[in-house]
């Protein structure tokens, strides 16, 4: 592979000795025994920030080799954007408005453009008061993702295009010089599951998505990443009743849920966003690193590599859809049996396990020693709401003996919270179809599904935003499992 495009990788490569052919690869913050450089955030303007520093956008979008993307059709759906909004004055239209401006102005303009959404923010009053300021505590944040993090994602796709590819495995490279001329992706092995890399949407989703059904931050999507918008405070992230017509169709949901909505402190936003941000930064740091899917002869293996990369992907963008499916139950406890699996997968965390209320226990008071109580603010309700949620399925126990007291009731067998953790897994187990297929379970299923009356929080599937918090606090221990496994 070209020098070139390991040190654009932030890769150390050595030749292990002249005759065999092999050489040795390091990620450059191993090497140099640095913190990895592959995330990072800033704030633009806020209650962090004392003076504002909106000219740094233009500077990283110019660094970005970014052009205006302002085509004849994005063009139009602004103006019709505009054209509604002169109709409806609805704040989805403003900030949906807002975003598009921020996604295609050109280097020059991002500053301004930026600088204008913010002073946009900052003037919006309360309905019906205009002199009370709804969002005086709103700021500006950029979130950078790397170069080098492209390129080493990138790596095991190319290594399988050459296994797969005998032409170019019999080093023949003509015809790839001429696909990438014409402006083809000939390494696109997974792009479609992978462009989250990209556009870094599939990494902010839960973040941006963390206080649901209310909203606190919008993101615009751009090369280097986003820029983030946040308000200092709650707006109701869904209208009461149906909003379009595809809401008339009959679904399961609830509308009965209640949540309290404390007041945000003013650093809160940015705190938050601090934290999401250091994480993914050391979270990628594992994830890309080629040595932790080194074999055990110390042989890379990019196959594996790419499939946990693929996972990791999809795990962060199935707990985005949990967080964006508040209007179809249904739809998200599917969601969550997904993502518990994905965990299964990643982390060696059992499903059974990841519903048992003690491990969500444990998950919920370590996140709370790693953040700070401004960041707990706007990142840990969601993951208290999990808890409680996950507390409750033991109420749904109802099959009491009269000589037993209810703290010490079993259920074939099992307390409540061994019980409502195998009820989980069995609800998981029945996205297939209920009842037990292995023999050795049927009596324990049977039982399970008699006993317990089928009510469930629809708070139950914020367990899986629970455990991808839980995943991205903890990287030296994915580094550690990743390692240990060679499947």
């Amino acid at each position: 592979m070209p020098l070139e495009f390991f040190n654009g990788a932030d890769l150390h490569v050595r030749r292990s000795s002249r005759q065999s052919g092999f050489f040795s690869i390091q990620t450059k913050e191993s090497y140099y025994r640095n913190r990895p450089a592959l995330v990072a955030s800033q704030n633009i303007a806020g209650p962090r920030q004392q003076s504002s520093t909106f000219p740094t956008l233009s500077q990283i979008s110019t660094r970005a080799g970014e052009s205006s993307s302002l085509d004849q059709f994005t063009q139009k759906q602004i103006h019709n954007i505009e054209q509604r909004i002169l109709k409806s004055n609805s704040i989805v239209d403003v900030f949906y408005l807002w975003i598009l401006q921020t996604m295609v102005a050109g280097p020059q303009d991002l500053a301004g453009t930026a600088e204008g959404v913010y002073r946009g923010l900052h003037i919006m009053a309360l309905e019906g008061d205009s002199n009370e300021h709804l969002l005086e505590n709103s700021a500006v944040h950029v979130v950078t993702r790397s170069e080098a993090l492209v390129r080493r994602v990138k790596f095991p796709a190319v290594l399988l295009r050459i296994a797969h590819d005998d032409q170019l495995r019999a080093g023949d490279f003509t015809y790839i010089k001429n696909s990438l001329a014409k402006g083809d992706r000939p390494f696109s092995s997974g792009d479609g599951l992978l462009h989250g890399i990209y556009t870094f949407d599939a990494y902010l989703a839960p973040l941006i998505g963390c206080m649901t059904p209310q909203i606190w931050a919008f993101s615009a999507h751009r090369t280097f990443g986003a820029v983030v918008y946040s308000f200092g405070r709650h707006l109701a992230g869904l209208n009461p009743g149906a909003a379009e017509l595809l809401h008339l169709v009959p679904r399961t949901t609830e509308t009965s849920r209640t949540w309290t909505s404390p007041t945000l402190s003013p650093a809160a936003c940015s705190d938050a966003i601090a934290w999401w941000t250091k994480q993914l930064n050391e979270i990628f740091s594992v994830l890309s690193d080629p040595v932790v899917f080194a074999d055990k002869t110390n042989t890379y293996d990019p196959v594996r590599h790419h499939q946990k990369l693929l996972t990791a992907e999809q795990l962060f963008r199935r707990t985005g859809s949990i967080l964006t499916s508040y209007r179809d139950a249904e739809a998200q406890q599917v969601l969550l049996f997904t993502v518990l699996d994905i965990l299964d997968r990643i982390s060696q965390q059992s499903v059974e396990k990841s519903a048992h209320l003690v491990t969500a226990e444990r998950a919920l008071t370590r996140l709370r020693g790693t953040m700070s109580p401004t960041a707990a603010e706007v990142l840990l309700p969601l993951a208290e709401r999990a808890v409680a949620a996950l507390k409750s399925v033991q109420d749904g126990f109802f099959i009491r003996s009269s000589s037993t007291k209810p703290d010490e009731m079993k259920i074939f067998g099992l307390s409540k919270v061994n019980a409502a953790a195998k009820y989980v897994k069995l609800l998981r187990d029945a996205t297939h179809g209920h009842g037990a297929k292995n023999a050795g379970r049927v009596a324990e299923t049977n039982a399970l599904l008699a006993n317990h009356d089928g009510t469930i929080s629809h708070d139950l599937p914020l367990l899986g935003y629970l455990y991808l918090l839980d995943f991205m606090s903890r990287p030296q221990d994915l580094r550690r499992r990743l390692m240990a496994s060679t499947s």
